[in-house]
């Protein structure tokens, strides 16, 4: 028995097979563009663009590089930290110091550890997958002079 359409049950009537599109959708170009927006898949092109030489002197981060960053460090970069969700791009070498925003010079941190390097010194240093954490440098100050 053919499948049936009905807009009431007591309108029932067969379904006639549509003949294919010779292009392969009858979709159009809008729709699927605003479907994409709103995407959550993304796809990595190995051998397109190289991410490794867009660099910027401005704290703003393209979706390409964003993207990259995302598949090298899917976990806080912190040894030993697991945090997976609402990771915060971070800056290795500030750009007040100079650093630029390149592959290279960003990492991905939780907002504890991104906290603590930014606001009590502490050190993401090393490379992607060698990556090394250390504590602020302590430095000693003389006791108060007594009058």
């Amino acid at each position: 028995m053919p499948p049936m359409r009905s807009s009431s049950w007591s309108r029932a009537r067969p379904v006639r097979p549509r003949r294919p599109s010779t292009c392969g959708s009858t979709t159009r170009r809008w729709t699927v563009k605003a479907m994409a927006e709103d995407a959550y898949l993304k796809v990595i092109v190995t051998d397109g663009a190289d991410v490794r030489a867009v660099a910027h002197e401005s704290r703003y981060i393209p979706a390409k590089l964003r993207t990259a960053l995302e598949a090298r460090d899917p976990v806080c970069c912190v040894p030993g930290c697991e945090v997976s969700r609402f990771l915060e791009i971070d800056h290795i070498e500030p750009l007040l110091a100079g650093g630029l925003t390149t592959f290279e010079n960003l990492a991905r941190l939780c907002s504890f550890h991104h906290s603590l390097k930014t606001l009590f010194g502490w050190r993401l240093g090393g490379r992607p997958g060698a990556w090394t954490w250390s504590e602020p440098e302590r430095t000693e100050r003389a006791p108060p002079a007594l009058n």
